[in-house]
């Protein structure tokens, strides 16, 4: 993606960034940013994780305002980014029961 941008600047004639403007190149930095960006499991694990925390707060502010659809509404979205979450971790939860069963099986032997 960053070979689009630096085709971009030949056709504008910049042969190098550092000719750029302070407003271009800040324009610039936040392109570069954005299109070398990758989206990964962890970086959706830690969305996730941020997102968790901010619904319990408005779950409670709703429960205690007696807003119980809204906090039905919140509830849900709660669970679903929480089962998101567990789906996420299990594989490594499981890796690391399985490591401590071979561990134990190994002890056992001796």
């Amino acid at each position: 993606m960053i070979d689009v941008l630096k085709r971009y600047l030949d056709k504008i004639g910049v042969k190098d960034f550092t000719a750029l403007s302070g407003e271009e190149r800040t324009t610039y930095d936040n392109w570069v940013d954005i299109l070398s960006k990758t989206l990964t499991i962890e970086s959706i694990k830690e969305f996730i994780e941020l997102q968790i925390p901010e619904l319990r707060t408005k779950l409670k502010e709703h429960v205690e305002n007696g807003e119980d659809r809204k906090a039905l509404y919140i509830t849900a979205k709660l669970n679903n980014w929480e089962a998101l979450l567990d789906l996420i971790e299990e594989p490594d939860r499981s890796k690391e029961v399985i490591k401590e069963h071979i561990k134990h099986l190994l002890e056992e032997d001796n």
